[in-house]
């Protein structure tokens, strides 16, 4: 009887540790928390591959305490896995 209430008690454990944030439904606003960081990256032409001439640009993001999640549809099935993850970080744009 010991048996199946440690596995339940471990299962639960792993469940919040790697619980993720999902935001339904997604036409409505939502309020998140997070560390705004600065980043810094490469541009064209190169994107980081020839370092000496690639544009530099710095970035900034919002690093989630929680992985977050939003429904998604691939449109490519193979894809999904890539195109649909969670995220700890949403970069910030300015228009």
């Amino acid at each position: 009887m010991k048996t199946p209430a440690i596995l339940f008690m471990i299962v639960c454990a792993l469940r919040t540790a790697n619980a993720q944030e999902i935001m339904e439904p997604a036409d409505k606003p939502v309020t998140v928390t997070g560390a705004l960081r600065q980043l810094r990256g490469y541009g064209p032409p190169g994107w980081g591959e020839t370092r000496k001439i690639d544009t530099r640009f710095t970035y900034l993001v919002i690093e989630l305490a929680k992985p977050l999640n939003i429904p998604c549809t691939s449109k490519r099935p193979e894809l999904k896995s890539v195109e649909c993850r969670s995220t700890k970080e949403l970069e910030l744009f300015f228009i």
